[in-house]
């Protein structure tokens, strides 16, 4: 490991982060393009943290995956509001991509008896509207 300089609060650190400010080395680096790419997508849906395997154990064992991260055992989970978010925002392109036209063509909306029919239209055209844009 080589000594450095950190750009941050200027104190002499070796390792790959500064031990007062806690800076990473590579942040002494030229910031690149890709850099930022990456830490856009590691702030906002930070995969390496267990998305993947969060989604597996789901499917696998949904039950252990809730005990475990009640009981405290967080560190291999994606946050559930993170994941939650994610997974909306997944099913909302395929369906949006992928979805047959059935969609597009007349909404799937139950209409409700005791409500007038312009608040069940409202209601269907919202539904469509949410569904397909």
């Amino acid at each position: 490991m080589k000594n450095t300089n950190c750009q941050n609060c200027n104190n002499n650190y070796s390792g790959n982060f500064c031990s007062d400010c806690g800076q990473r080395t590579i942040a002494n680096n030229r910031l690149q393009f890709k850099d930022i790419v990456n830490d856009f997508f590691d702030n906002a849906f930070n995969i390496h943290k267990g998305l993947f395997y969060t989604f597996w154990s789901l499917i696998i064992k949904p039950g252990i995956v809730g005990r475990t991260f009640i009981s405290g055992q967080r560190k291999r989970f994606t946050n559930p509001v993170r994941y939650l978010i994610i997974a909306v925002a997944i099913q909302a392109f395929m369906d949006y991509w992928f979805l047959n036209p059935e969609l597009t063509e007349q909404p799937d909306f139950i209409n409700f008896a005791f409500l007038p029919e312009s608040v069940n239209y409202s209601m269907a055209y919202w539904n469509h509207t949410l569904a397909t844009k």
